[in-house]
């Protein structure tokens, strides 16, 4: 039996192994430091580090077990080219065939670069543009000699520029020219810049003539403009021989 002094003397045991014991699970974290002022202090107790190898070894170990999975296959691909022998022979399945794009192109530019242009005379391509040009020359032919004799006066005295534009010009601006070469003075400003320059000829032109000179060129000016507007009804404009670029009046004279 437990006697009562035996008792009291557990239960103070107890007490202070009960308050040991936090004590010295502070004591494995911390260590106690001094100041310098004549007090402790406690810092955390640093951990050494871990020396166990199994880690790394793990890690290197996995490493080398999926690299030697995933890659068996590729290390005995063997290295083909052409003219390559194999090691191992290599069976198809099935016979077939198959185009070397890269050889073929290569091949391909090659001949091109060496190929030299050979241009054969095609006779009957030869003959049609002979009768085409043919054509062509008789129909301008015709309609120069509808369109008249011209220029009508000499070019030193009405220059061959102002001839033309006064043969080719719009009524409107004709009937202008008509009342000059009647010994009127107009107004120039409705007429285009090439109508004001023939204009100034005209005058100078009319004041150098008498009025009998005058009325006969106007009335050849009146009948040239006429023929000049049925000539351009005759004259061809296939684009192959006559450009846009061509004046009319270059190919009528």
């Amino acid at each position: 039996m437990k006697t009562p002094a035996l008792l009291a003397r557990l239960t103070k045991w107890r007490r202070i192994t009960s308050w040991v014991r936090p004590w010295r699970l502070v004591s494995q974290r911390f260590i106690a430091v001094s100041s310098g002022q004549g007090r402790a202090v406690l810092r955390p107790r640093r951990r050494k580090p871990s020396l166990s190898p199994y880690p790394s070894l793990m890690v290197v170990l996995s490493v080398i077990i999926l690299t030697g999975a995933i890659g068996y296959r590729f290390y005995n691909q063997p290295q083909l080219n052409v003219g390559t022998v194999v090691s191992t022979p290599i069976v198809a399945p099935r016979d077939g065939s198959f185009e070397d794009r890269r050889t073929t192109e290569e091949k391909r530019k090659a001949i091109q670069t060496g190929t030299i242009p050979v241009l054969k005379h095609d006779d009957q391509i030869g003959q049609q543009v002979h009768q085409e040009i043919s054509r062509f020359i008789a129909q301008v032919q015709g309609a120069r000699d509808l369109a008249g004799d011209f220029p009508l006066i000499a070019p030193a005295r009405l220059s061959l520029r102002s001839q033309q534009y006064l043969r080719s010009s719009p009524e409107d601006e004709w009937q202008v020219f008509q009342e000059i070469l009647r010994g009127g003075v107009p107004a120039l400003a409705p007429l285009s810049l090439s109508g004001q320059a023939a204009a100034r000829e005209l005058q100078r032109y009319r004041q150098q003539v008498s009025a009998s000179s005058a009325a006969t060129l106007a009335s050849n000016l009146t009948r040239s403009r006429a023929n000049y507007q049925q000539a351009l009804q005759q004259l061809p404009t296939n684009p192959q021989f006559l450009s846009r670029h061509l004046a009319p009046s270059t190919v009528l004279g």
